[in-house]
């Protein structure tokens, strides 16, 4: 799967959730995208699902060092599911994962890469950015 298609089904799947709840649309930052990337890529390479990079950092630090500033961010990770809508299934039933979605962001970046043995990494990245 490619990862352009994969971002734009991610894309669709959340906002569909969203409208769900009144929720406005998500819209796509360059930078939450970057981050959400690379950590994809990351936990891949390591074949290891974690909020923590192997740097120590958490969300916060990963979009601050690439010039993101926020009010509120957070992040939604997961691994062996095949596909968008599986991945979102498994996101939306549970709470936590789901508030992100549903909850007070306005931007999104989605990462997606495959480790050595197949497996398939998930990470979105949410902000509401900051007004100044």
């Amino acid at each position: 799967m490619e990862v352009e298609q994969v971002r734009v089904s991610l894309l669709t799947l959340h906002n569909r959730a969203r409208a769900e709840k009144k929720s406005p649309k998500l819209q796509v930052s360059r930078m939450l995208q970057e981050a959400a990337q690379a950590h994809a890529e990351e936990m891949a390479a390591r074949a290891r699902m974690t909020h923590t990079g192997a740097d120590g950092s958490d969300v916060a630090e990963r979009i601050q060092r690439l010039g993101y500033r926020y009010k509120r961010c957070g992040e939604n990770i997961a691994y062996g599911h095949y596909t968008p809508e599986a991945v979102m299934r498994g996101w939306i039933t549970s709470p936590p994962h789901r508030k992100n979605i549903q909850g007070g962001f306005s931007q999104v970046g989605f990462g997606y890469a495959t480790a050595k043995d197949g497996t398939p990494y998930w990470c979105v990245t949410f902000g509401l950015p900051s007004r100044r």
